[in-house]
């Protein structure tokens, strides 16, 4: 296995850019709360959970092996003002009158 210049062996998983929300690992952000009820930030923890499950789609880690996601927190990067403006437009109604969670 050769690394990178960025010390990553495999696809990058940190998306456009730092702190900002991309398509893909929202995905993945959004598949690990409805799963699991564990919300991760884009910044790092989404990013790192989205290389985690490609890391086993892809079977570079074996699906038959123990492995194990850590959490290492992020929370307070839900309230960032980049992830609040991408979550707006998924979520909720464009509708100046009415609010409704897109579900």
């Amino acid at each position: 296995m050769s690394f990178s210049s960025t010390g990553c062996a495999h696809a990058p998983f940190w998306g456009v850019g730092y702190n900002e929300p991309d398509e893909v690992t929202q995905r993945y952000i959004r598949l690990l709360a409805e799963q699991e009820a564990v919300f991760a930030d884009p910044c790092y923890t989404g990013k790192v959970f989205r290389g985690f499950v490609e890391l086993v789609r892809d079977g570079v880690i074996p699906r038959d092996e123990n492995a194990i996601f850590l959490h290492t927190g992020g929370a307070p990067g839900l309230w960032g003002k980049e992830y609040l403006d991408h979550m707006q437009k998924q979520l909720w109604s464009s509708d100046e009158h009415i609010t409704v969670m897109k579900l």
